[in-house]
């Protein structure tokens, strides 16, 4: 593994590093940043998979993100790209493509935001985006809501506002039968 972008980090205190605070502001792309540290020590960045942690977010992609992103691809050119698909070129112009991921992830963002106001987003891309919220929203909340009536509430508010399927509602529905019929040891 190259880089990561995390929840939780450990690093081995032997290694002398620690967050870049002159080339960073806030908690932008820090991890990678960390990652790419660990990388150029010459040691390993590892996954740990036997810890159960759920992150409840994709993360915040607001202008400060793009701002660090460029800081990092700076700072790092000479070890990038680490890993890419060999059809790629990595001396072409992707000004395209990252104009794309720029505006998937702003109107992601517009959406929250609306979201937050108590708005209802209104563009096609911005509900899009905030559908991908909504159904990792579920994925979650049908193991970790109080009770099962809670969960079928916000399943059916969410089909009714036409933010899932039937077929998805009714996954959801399954699955949170399954979680507080046959609630497992949580730790």
């Amino acid at each position: 593994m190259s880089a990561i972008s995390c929840l939780w980090k450990v690093l081995r205190a032997d290694l002398g590093l620690r967050f870049d605070e002159d080339s960073y502001r806030g908690f932008d792309l820090y991890d990678s940043d960390l990652s790419l540290q660990v990388r150029q020590a010459g040691a390993k960045v590892c996954v740990c998979g036997d810890l159960l942690i759920e992150h409840f977010s994709y993360g915040n992609f607001s202008p400060s993100y793009f701002s660090a992103l460029e800081v990092c691809l700076k700072k790092w050119q000479g070890l990038l790209p680490l890993n890419f698909d060999a059809s790629i070129d990595p001396k072409a112009d992707h000004s395209a493509l990252l104009q794309a991921f720029y505006e998937e992830r702003m109107a992601r963002f517009s959406a929250r935001e609306k979201l937050l106001r108590g708005e209802v987003p209104n563009e096609a891309k911005e509900v899009a985006a905030v559908r991908e919220d909504i159904l990792l929203f579920h994925h979650v909340y049908e193991k970790t809501s109080p009770t099962l009536a809670d969960s079928l509430r916000e399943i059916d508010r969410s089909q009714r506002e036409g933010w899932i399927t039937p077929a998805e509602a009714r996954s959801f529905r399954w699955k949170s039968y399954l979680y507080h019929l046959f609630p497992r040891k949580r730790v």
